[in-house]
C-alpha cells in the first residue's frame, strides 16, 4: 500500500476486509494515522 487513499479504495471498492483489522471501517491504521 502506498497511501491511505489506496487502502480505502481496496477496502471499499475491492472488499479486502483484511485491511481493517479492528473492524472500525478505517483500513491500515498504521498507514492512515489512526493507530492508538
Amino acid at each position: 500500500m502506498g497511501s491511505c487513499e489506496e487502502a480505502h479504495y481496496y477496502l471499499q471498492v475491492c472488499g479486502v476486509s483484511s485491511l481493517d483489522g479492528n473492524s472500525d471501517g478505517e483500513p491500515c491504521e498504521m498507514l492512515c494515522g489512526t493507530a492508538r
